[in-house]
Order: structure tokens, then C-alpha cells, then sequence
């Protein structure tokens, strides 16, 4: 079974936060790393099975074992084109991770419009460079193929789509089913980008002097409050 990148893994969770969604469906679930990870980072230590609901989706059966099972509240195992099988309930959002490029180019269209009629936000992550990838099992499993190379050109052209900034060397995109990103989320693509193209120790330096200056205010406060 293949993995994800890790360098991208703040990023999405950090993303997730902010949605804050009751319900995930998580497509081309793997291991299960980001039905676990959601599920600990929108919980914490009030973890409820069904206070926040993550299904997943997974082609190939032989990955499910009792792992992804006892993280998701329910696993369909199916073909992601198979919409019927899956969609049939709203989602507060929809992620698909490392798995996009396992679709032709028409089929990713048909994912993407399918998907947003059935949720407020869809989360895709897909290598900046896609390589030549068939099966990685003894029998060949066709999900594992490299079916596509996505531009993030080709993904803001289906509209209402933010591309977040990474340094994970990844295509990110986020789609808004009702075409509308909260402010917070509009701040943190801000701050993605600020953080891509400065260097860690110039933004390390902005961080401490905020701190340090709202620190002094607010000593100068409480000082002045005791008189």
C-alpha cells in the first residue's frame, strides 16, 4: 500500500481545524492517517465515534483491515467513481489525498462536480509532479495506476477554487460548495503564502516581536488597571 508525503501534513490538518466539519468522507483512505488524525484534532481527549462522523472510501479491499475499520465509522469499498455507492449523504467536507492522480483527467471532472453537490468544502492534494506509477501489488492492483497530471491552472478553472500555498511540494486545492471561503480560511492561505516564500527565521522573528510587543501592552494594562 502506498503512503503520502508527510511535508504535507500540518498543512491539510491545519486546514481541517479551521473547516471544523462534523462530518468528513475521506476518498482513497490507505492506512487511514488522516481519518485517525482528523478525528484526534477535532476531538482531542472527548474522542466520541459518532460526535464527528469520517467514512472513507477505499478501491481496493484487501488494504481494509481492522485498523481502518475501528477509526471510520463506516468504509465503503468501491470504485471512487462509483458515486451511487457512497454520496448518499451530505458531507461537511470530502478529502481526497494522494489519490486524485488514480483518475483520468475527465474522470477527476467528474469526481470534483460530483462531490460539491454533495458538501461544503472539497479538499484535493495531488503531487506538483505526478511520475509513471502502474500497480504495486502481486496482483495488480489497478487503483495504484497514475492515471493524470493535474496543473493548478486545471483546477481553478472549474471555479470557485483556492489553491493553498505548501512548501510540500504539492497542489492543493480547496473547493467551496456554495462558491463562498470564510475569512479565516482567506487568512491562512495569506499566511501560507507568507510563510512559502520567506525564510523560517524572518518569520520565526515577525512571530516573536508580535508576541513580545502584545506581551508589553499588556503588562502596561494591568499595570495601569491597579491604579
Amino acid at each position: 500500500m502506498a503512503s503520502s508525503d508527510t511535508a504535507q501534513i500540518s498543512t491539510v490538518i491545519d486546514l481541517i481545524q479551521i473547516i471544523n466539519p462534523k462530518s468528513i468522507l475521506d476518498v482513497g483512505c490507505g492506512y487511514g492517517k488522516y481519518g485517525f488524525l482528523s478525528k484526534e484534532y477535532l476531538m482531542g481527549d472527548e474522542w466520541d465515534k459518532n460526535r464527528t462522523i469520517v467514512n472513507s472510501v477505499e478501491g481496493y479491499g484487501k488494504y481494509i483491515t481492522e485498523l481502518q475499520r475501528n477509526i471510520y465509522n463506516e468504509v465503503f469499498i468501491c470504485d471512487a467513481m462509483n458515486f451511487s455507492e457512497y454520496l448518499k449523504r451530505d458531507y461537511d467536507l470530502i478529502c481526497i489525498i494522494d489519490a486524485f492522480e488514480h483518475l483520468s483527467v475527465d474522470a477527476g471532472k467528474k469526481f470534483i462536480s460530483a462531490a460539491l453537490k454533495k458538501t461544503k468544502y472539497l479538499l484535493i492534494s495531488i503531487p506538483r509532479y505526478v511520475n509513471i506509477q502502474k500497480g504495486l501489488t502481486e496482483d495488480v492492483n489497478k487503483f495504484e495506476e497514475h492515471r493524470s497530471f493535474w496543473t493548478r491552472n486545471m483546477f481553478k478553472d472549474l471555479d470557485n477554487c483556492l489553491i493553498i500555498p505548501n512548501n510540500a511540494r504539492k497542489t492543493i486545492a480547496l473547493y467551496s460548495g456554495n462558491g463562498k471561503f470564510s475569512e479565516e480560511i482567506k487568512r491562512f492561505c495569506s499566511k501560507k503564502l507568507y510563510l512559502k516564500f520567506l525564510p523560517y527565521i524572518v518569520a520565526d522573528a515577525v512571530n516573536y516581536l508580535k508576541w513580545f510587543f502584545n506581551r508589553n501592552n499588556k503588562e502596561k494594562f494591568l499595570q495601569k488597571s491597579k491604579l
